[in-house]
């Protein structure tokens, strides 16, 4: 008997850890998102500068989006190269859409 009274206090004990840790913990999560958030956003950048046909306006626009979709998908659980995966998906979106209009407008061009 003696040993389920420890047992049962032990569990108490690691119960009431687990509660007190739990908003560290999310503390740190949010700590470690802002920072994945702040890469992504730098890695985009470093991305965009690599693409020369792109104006001032439009890296700013497209680096708005990329912040807007870390914010809504980061967790603070994820890797960094998760993060630049999720960067180089959006770019992708953003600047394949972007080459699939100027081929479009290059077409409208040869048909004049």
């Amino acid at each position: 008997m003696p040993g389920l009274i420890h047992r049962a206090a032990a569990q108490a004990g690691c119960r009431e850890c687990e509660e007190a840790l739990k908003p560290i913990q999310k503390a740190r999560r949010e700590t470690v998102r802002r920072e994945f958030i702040t890469h992504g956003v730098e890695y985009a950048a470093q991305e965009l500068a690599q693409e020369e046909d792109l104006t001032p306006w439009e890296r700013a626009s497209i680096g708005r989006d990329v912040k807007l979709a870390l914010e809504d998908e980061i967790t603070g659980t994820e890797s960094e190269r998760d993060v630049e995966a999720l960067v180089d998906d959006v770019l992708d979106d953003v600047l394949g859409g972007a080459e699939d209009d100027e081929e479009g407008d290059e077409e409208a061009e040869d048909d004049d």
